[in-house]
């Protein structure tokens, strides 16, 4: 059996104090190796039990004999149990897990150990550890690689692209193809470039939040002129007060964020192909090559519908069912000239019933619901000023009649489908540019090398170990007395009270105010959008014709009519800058809620010790008892549902609002430059379910905020001097060891009446509602 030494250098034993009586449970001790008075590292010549005398106990306990009482008791101690060693041991020959376990299985440790109250706590014997640098969390050098790697792709992709392909007027064409094949291609490569940017967006904003993080002199500096400093969030408030550089570096990777929130998503685009056609409807006889005239002389039409006549023996039969599928789109890409065959009676002249000339920006699907004619042979539909036929009205609708006449079958022409995946180039330099400066930027935040109180524990580490004198006696502070401008010179003992508390109130009532408002106006704005959208929609304005239209769909009833149109690079950035500027909208709310759910987090982590001792969390590299994980001070049970929100959210926007880009062909095949399409597209039904997530996501943030925190400790939000206040550890207390120990905050000692409330490894007891403390 080990000797042991107490407090005051007299020699006592474990038999001794058992013999004695001694009924002491302590919630924690320490136990440390020394030579001479003093801790050899690797060496173990006397093992120490050390408990902390003069601590409020939450029981009165017997404290270890002293004095004569103690030499007597060893000497008896000496002579009953052959277990005590009289030489100290030699640590060649024992293990530190050995040492642990003998400590462990001694009786004395039986009943002095914590685990009668906590299982969680553990001794700390002997720690060796290395001598490495606190630096950046290890999130910032794998930010750097995966910025770094985006950089490779995005460069080597753009290298390729400049060398291979022939670009015209910035935009070169990656595949050309049928249009569902390229749509494909198109939606699998936007899901890549998503991803690809949502990493970049991620690693920057990590590196954002490290470089507002404070340093320790920064935070002293502050309080030295009363200002207090945001620890655990991305705050804007601390650009004052740190250096310069990191200023610059944080401000700069703001700035490039924009470009890629803006233009990343439509640097890879389809352009769709659309062909003007004519629509002949006739008679058997008109297929089999019967000659035909037109009621109003008209020698151009005359002349094409000759020449489809003359072609219909390569054209394809489609049925009634068919040919309503193919014909009924906005934009025809794979079929031109249609001949619509119809049962013929007796008793009506001529093989031909009349013809149209459909243009893509005709009424979409208005022809194939039917038509009436005029006397000069001229096919019009229906219900061409009703903008109300869907494909699903057209097939339920069978036999579709042209005038009296119900159809048989159509003969279509079959054509090439032409739609391209292109790449803008300048896009592309633009967006491999900020990639490049995000790159560096990174790498000069991880060369600075600088130690920052990332997370809540490392501040409380810092001040454990150097209490700041600016806080001292103000142990009761909260934030709301911090902002109000309570930091005294010499501040007095305050009554304690609890109070109940809100989460929002950890976010701040200036913050919480002007963050809701922000989120209302946003919606606000959406449903202006949303509105907007519905006139300019030339449909009925209903959820099951917006369901029709398609979702993300691109139709020729909801896109924004340019008075003049502007194709080319120039018409690309103009369009895809307009369809991606309510993306912004949203990276703004994500920033809003993230802070605020970040300041609820931190609360939530700060009030956990006060009913149970727990680890430091720290940002970076941790010592003894204290723990890091992957994340700064958002956990996960909030960060995904947020991440899966603003992810959500973000593809209804891009659905929501998108690029178009549509190519039109002549009746000849001949491109039309004066007819293509560079615009803006829209989708109602997803701008509707895009408004209801985010009344859903706005309504569920203010509900968060309104819960409670649990009751005890004071509120003190992310405020660096109301942390510091809570850290200023008892006197006979080392604060090098409880930072690295499992803490608790409560009362450490009392005097002269009044007590004193700090983190501390040891035993604390709660505070008394009434009494007075500093």
């Amino acid at each position: 059996m080990s000797a042991a030494h107490s407090e005051d250098g007299s020699s006592w034993d474990s038999a001794a104090w058992r013999s004695s009586g001694g009924s002491a449970r302590l919630e924690s001790f320490r136990v440390r190796v020394i030579r001479s008075g003093k801790p050899i590292p690797g060496e173990y010549e006397h093992l120490e039990l050390r408990p902390p005398s003069g601590w409020p106990l939450r029981n009165s306990v017997p404290l270890p004999p002293t004095g004569e009482q103690q030499q007597q008791q060893q000497q008896q101690s000496h002579d009953q149990d052959d277990a005590v060693l009289t030489e100290p041991p030699s640590i060649s020959s024992k293990t530190n897990s050995q040492l642990i376990h003998e400590i462990e299985t001694d009786p004395i440790w039986q009943q002095c150990s914590p685990k009668a109250s906590s299982s969680s706590d553990n001794l700390l014997i002997g720690q060796i550890r290395g001598n490495l640098p606190i630096t950046w969390p290890g999130g910032v050098q794998l930010g750097l690689f995966i910025v770094a790697i985006i950089l490779v792709i995005n460069a080597s992709v753009t290298m390729w692209a400049s060398i291979t392909l022939q670009v015209s007027n910035g935009i070169g064409t990656l595949h050309t193809g049928p249009c569902n094949e390229v749509k494909k291609m198109g939606l699998g490569l936007h899901i890549l470039i998503n991803f690809l940017s949502t990493f970049l967006l991620g690693a920057s904003n990590f590196c954002m939040q490290c470089l507002t993080s404070p340093t320790r002199s920064e935070v002293d500096a502050q309080h030295a002129r009363k200002r207090w400093l945001e620890i655990g969030i991305l705050s804007l408030r601390n650009l004052r007060a740190i250096d310069r550089p990191r200023a610059w570096l944080w401000f700069v990777l703001g700035v490039t964020s924009f470009p890629i929130h803006l233009m990343f998503n439509s640097a890879v685009f389809v352009n769709l192909t659309a062909n003007k056609y004519t629509l002949a409807v006739g008679f058997p006889d008109f297929v089999d090559g019967a000659s035909f005239s037109l009621p109003v002389d008209n020698s151009n039409a005359t002349e094409r519908l000759l020449s489809i006549q003359q072609s219909l023996p390569t054209y394809e039969r489609l049925n009634p069912v068919e040919c309503i599928q193919a014909y009924g789109v906005d934009f025809l890409s794979a079929r031109r000239h249609v001949v619509v065959v119809a049962v013929k009676e007796e008793n009506y002249p001529g093989p031909l019933l009349g013809y149209l000339d459909w243009s893509y920006n005709a009424i979409q699907n208005s022809w194939v619901c039917g038509t009436n004619f005029t006397d000069g042979g001229i096919a019009l539909p229906e219900n061409i000023n009703e903008y109300d036929c869907t494909i699903s009205e057209a097939l339920d609708s069978q036999p579709i009649y042209f005038g009296d006449f119900a159809m048989d079958h159509c003969l279509s022409e079959k054509v090439d489908d032409r739609c391209r995946l292109q790449v803008s180039m300048p896009i592309m330099y633009i967006v491999i540019l900020c990639n490049a400066i995000k790159l560096i930027c990174i790498l000069a935040t991880i060369l600075r090398r600088q130690v920052t109180l990332l997370t809540m524990g490392d501040a409380i580490a810092s001040f454990l170990q150097n209490p700041d004198p600016t806080t001292k006696d103000m142990c009761s502070v909260t934030l709301k007395d911090i902002q109000g401008g309570y930091w005294p010179d010499k501040p007095q003992p305050r009554n304690w009270s609890y109070l109940r508390h809100f989460r929002w109130e950890a976010v701040g009532l200036w913050r919480w105010v002007t963050s809701n408002a922000f989120n209302l106006t946003s919606l606000v704005i959406f449903s202006i959008l949303l509105y907007e959208a519905i006139n300019a929609t030339t449909t009925n304005p209903d959820l099951a014709t917006w369901w029709n239209l398609g979702f993300g769909a691109v139709t020729d009833s909801s896109l924004v009519r340019w008075p003049h149109m502007v194709t080319g690079n120039i018409g690309l950035i103009r369009n895809v800058l307009l369809a991606n500027l309510p993306q912004l909208l949203l990276s703004a709310m994500y920033l809003v809620y993230n802070q605020a759910y970040t300041s609820m987090a931190f609360a939530d982590e700060w009030a956990s010790y006060f009913t149970s001792r727990n680890p430091l969390r720290v940002g970076s590299r941790p010592h003894g008892e204290q723990i890091s994980t992957g994340f700064l001070t958002l956990p996960y049970r909030y960060m995904m549902p947020l991440m899966i929100t603003s992810g959500a959210a973000h593809f209804l926007l891009s659905q929501s609002f998108f690029l178009v880009a549509v190519e039109v062909f002549d009746d000849q095949g001949m491109p039309d430059a004066e007819e293509t399409i560079m615009t803006v597209g829209f989708s109602p039904i997803a701008m509707v379910i895009l408004f209801i997530l985010l009344i859903v996501a706005v309504g569920m943030g203010f509900g968060l905020g309104w819960r409670r925190i649990k009751l005890g400790m004071p509120l003190v939000g992310s405020c660096s001097a109301a942390i510091s206040a809570a850290c200023h550890v008892a006197p006979f207390e080392v604060g090098e060891e409880a930072a690295e120990s499992l803490v608790q905050w409560g009362l450490v000692f009392s005097e002269q009446g009044v007590g004193h409330l700090a983190f501390s490894a040891g035993l604390v007891s709660e505070p008394v509602p009434g009494r007075l403390y500093r």
